[in-house]
């Protein structure tokens, strides 16, 4: 068989190598920080070694070199294969996350290579009899054996296949992070054409007893050399090698961090960062100058402004301009060789050291005028040279006795005269570096329960004498050596340093509680106060003083949640719900900003000889999240807590206005509509004006409104809502009682608010055929409205049975699913419920 010539052979190793180092240099200066460059250097030089030896062999004048030059071009093609998988299972590995042992892979991958070579070198050598030269004078080589050794090259390939197809798999079904995968599948692909490739070489080139030369199949290799090369430089592969751990770090640690990539944009940010800065979910590759040089990003109430050199960034309220600051620390992350990985960002708020520092400056500058002016006098008038002396010696005393006022003020609460919270967290800090790890400390948050509502009841002053009050009782309980702390606003902390028992701290607790519930006379009012309180302990909680006060505020607020007095240990679930809270509320700003929220309706009917009437809906707010449309109770309370419900409540009255007069216009009907509100709601300033604007714009009559009120909020916002729900009612509008019976016993606000309506919650209806006790409520509740002239309205009536009992006691007013479920505005009308018969409907 005719061979190629010499020139071509020469090109082939010539040009082979300076192509490979083309395929090098862009890979060498890519942004790439991983060590599968290193992986893929291995893999040229393979490539390259295979073939210069490959040349030389074929063009050699000395026939004794061959075999030698062979087993090198052999070794140097076998030594490929393992480097390419090892270099794809190490892409898998970033893009499922999942950690192996990468020396037993590597091991493993070319044992078999080793093996192989061993068979080909040593039980199916090149002889120098096997060399022949064909009438040109080039070689050639004749193996008589050549079928057996193609069976066991396709034997070594096997496992190699094998892998690949499983890792492929395996990747594919354990996906976690996707950034890899464009890279991933370039590598695959690569993969793939090599395989291709040398099949056709080996197959469909004829098979005889002569070897083509060179061995064209080795050509193959350099698909996988350039997808790897490509990979790496296109895709910018690299990754952190233990990204779940790196990111269980990050979340620990209570001040806020963000980490980037070298060019600055997000890879990952903390808890923490995303609440200081309202990240959203996508905020991953988001530029960190977008953050810092947008006054105010994704953020109502803080404009932000940062100052890099400075290593200080700044939140300004928009609310009510006060200002908090935060120490910014930069920090270059770097591998081993020097090559850069990205940044980490930490943000720890320092409010209070600044404000100290602009207050020793000014007393420091103020001071010094004062000293040149004396000064002066004092060059100048050498007559009352005496008499100056006198007052520097006083100036300087007073200015020692602000020094030490101003360091106190920077330790010091200034109200109550306990540590601050800088000052108290640098005391744990001290003792956690002393203390050995067979001791254990308790931290206790303690909190005024309903602080904000006496607050802002009864004046700021009378506050100020609960907070002396609570910090006298903490002093005059606790010995010396145990710390106290006003952390802030009504929030105090107790510290107990090498504690012994956990009986030990809930006794003196208990002993506590007892101490300050006991009632106390403030300006002429006797007021019993009460609190909640929760722990957490060094070191099984945290060895940080920052993150020990953040779970013990989180157990607080669990406790708030079993009633007055009570205290609980911090646990594990707790961080969960809370972490999933915040998710929630980022979740609910990207949902108000993407208008996700939709509303359905439930009619309201009465009851008539014929079947019933339709004489109104009630406004249901549902959350259509992508495919999953979420019911309100699985986002209300959230909503609620964070005064969301606002944003979202002027949607509701909005656009439940505009549809029910769509309806009213369309139909030539009266249909009320009944929204509810809720106690953040009625704080709301807008309030009057959002609805009031609608009925407006939509020319709907005030009189066919009902809003829904609570009986929780009726009670603890009688005083402060009396004023927006009689402006509603002049207006016209109805107020209506919901959940009636459930929550108070208290029937006061029947005779003092103007209520339309009461509608009585669905757990007694459900009791009706079950419970003698649930009847008779109903019943003398029924007596009730019938005897204060106030309609009644019974909901969650499902069955025949309960609506046979409400009417025969003279209840006609319905709503429920026996009638109708909850359903858009649409299939109101598809569905005929509303429509050109208008609403009447036979049973």
């Amino acid at each position: 068989m005719t061979i190629p010539g010499v020139n071509a052979i020469l090109i082939l190793g010539i040009l082979a190598p300076i192509v490979l180092i083309g395929i090098i240099f862009p890979v060498l200066v890519a942004k790439s920080l991983h060590r599968s460059k290193r992986i893929f250097l291995v893999l040229v030089i393979c490539v390259i070694g295979w073939s210069i030896s490959l040349t030389l062999m074929y063009t050699t004048s000395s026939v004794s070199y061959i075999p030698f030059l062979r087993n090198l071009s052999a070794a140097f093609d076998i030594l490929s294969y393992p480097t390419i998988i090892y270099f794809y299972i190490i892409i898998s590995r970033s893009i499922t996350m999942i950690e192996r042992n990468d020396k037993l892979i590597a091991a493993t991958l070319y044992l078999i290579a080793i093996i192989y070579f061993g068979v080909i070198a040593f039980v199916f050598p090149v002889n120098i009899n096997d060399i022949a030269f064909n009438d040109s004078g080039h070689l050639f080589i004749i193996k008589a054996n050549y079928v057996v050794a193609q069976k066991i090259y396709f034997l070594f390939l096997l496992p190699y296949v094998l892998i690949v197809l499983y890792n492929t798999y395996h990747t594919l079904t354990h996906l976690k992070d996707k950034r890899n995968l464009p890279a991933y599948f370039v590598v695959f692909i690569g993969i793939v054409l090599s395989s291709l490739m040398s099949a056709f070489i080996e197959f469909v080139t004829p098979l005889n007893s002569v070897h083509v030369a060179p061995s064209s199949n080795s050509l193959s290799t350099l698909c996988i050399v350039i997808a790897t090369g490509y990979a790496i430089y296109r895709f910018d592969y690299y990754r952190i090698d233990s990204p779940k751990v790196i990111r269980c770090v990050l979340d620990s640690i209570s001040a806020s961090t963000i980490l980037t990539d070298p060019f600055k944009k997000i890879v990952y940010a903390n808890n923490c960062a995303i609440e200081l800065f309202a990240l959203e979910d996508d905020y991953e590759a988001l530029a960190l100058d977008e953050i810092f040089n947008n006054p105010n990003y994704n953020n109502s109430e803080f404009s932000i402004s940062t100052n890099i050199k400075a290593k200080q960034l700044k939140l300004t309220s928009l609310i009510d301009q006060s200002v908090k600051y935060f120490n910014l620390s930069e920090t270059t992350l770097k591998d081993d060789s020097g090559q850069l990985y990205g940044y980490f960002y930490s943000f720890t708020e320092n409010t209070a050291l600044v404000e100290s520092k602009n207050k020793l400056k000014s007393a420091y500058d103020n001071l010094e005028k004062e000293i040149k002016l004396r000064t002066y006098d004092l060059i100048h008038k050498t007559d009352i040279l005496n008499t100056y002396n006198n007052q520097l010696r006083k100036e300087l005393m007073r200015r020692k006795s602000m020094e030490e006022k101003i360091r106190e003020l920077a330790f010091k609460d200034s109200l109550t005269g306990l540590d601050n919270r800088r000052k108290f967290i640098d005391s744990i800090e001290e003792i956690f570096l002393k203390t050995n790890l067979s001791q254990s400390h308790a931290l206790v948050f303690l909190d005024i329960n309903d602080f904000k509502t006496l607050n802002d009841n009864l004046g700021r002053d009378f506050g100020d004498e609960i907070l002396i009050h609570t910090a006298d009782v903490l002093r005059n309980y606790f010995d010396d050596d145990i710390l106290l702390a006003r952390l802030g606003s009504d929030e105090f902390a107790i510290f107990f340093t090498n504690y012994g028992s956990l009986q030990k701290i809930t006794d003196k607790l208990i002993a506590l509680f007892n101490v300050l519930s006991i009632p106390q006379l403030y300006d002429n009012l006797t007021l019993t106060t009460s609190y909640s309180a929760g722990i957490a302990f060094f070191p099984m909680h945290s060895d940080s003083a920052e993150r020990l006060i953040n779970l013990a505020e989180i157990a607080c607020r669990e406790a708030k949640k079993l009633g007055e007095n009570r205290f609980m240990s911090f646990k594990n679930e707790y961080q969960v719900e809370l972490e999933q809270r915040f998710r929630t509320i980022n979740k609910l700003k990207r949902a108000i900003a993407k208008k996700e929220f939709i509303l359905h309706y439930q009619p309201q009917v009465v009851m008539t000889e014929q079947g019933y009437r339709i004489t109104g809906l009630e406004a249901l707010i549902r959350w259509q999240d992508g495919d999953k449309l979420i019911s309100p109770g699985a986002f209300i309370k959230v909503a609620e807590q964070s005064k969301q419900i606002i944003e979202i409540g002027r949607f509701v009255i909005a656009q439940a206005i505009e549809d029910i007069s769509k309806l009213n216009k369309e139909y030539n009907l009266s249909l009320t509509l009944a929204i509810n509100i809720s106690a953040i709601q009625l704080a709301d300033e807008f309030l009057y004006k959002t609805l009031n604007d609608a009925l407006t714009t939509y020319d709907v009559d005030p009189k066919l409104i009902e809003l829904e009120l609570t009986e929780s909020v009726l009670v603890s916002q009688a005083t402060s809502a009396t004023s927006l729900i009689n402006r509603f009612v002049n207006l016209g509008v109805k107020i209506a009682v919901d959940d009636f019976g459930i929550e108070y016993s208290s029937l006061n606000y029947l005779k003092t608010l103007p209520i339309n309506r009461i509608k009585l919650d669905m757990a007694f209806i459900k009791g009706i055929g079950k419970s003698e006790r649930d009847e008779t409520i109903l019943e003398i509740m029924l007596q009730l409205g019938n005897r204060l002239n106030l309609n009644v309205l019974a909901e969650g009536v499902e069955t025949p049975e309960q609506l046979d009992f409400l009417t025969s006691r003279n209840c006609i007013d319905i709503q429920g699913y026996y009638f109708h479920k909850p359903m858009s505005y649409q299939n109101l009308i598809d569905n005929n419920i509303i429509g050109p018969n208008g609403a009447e409907h036979k049973l």
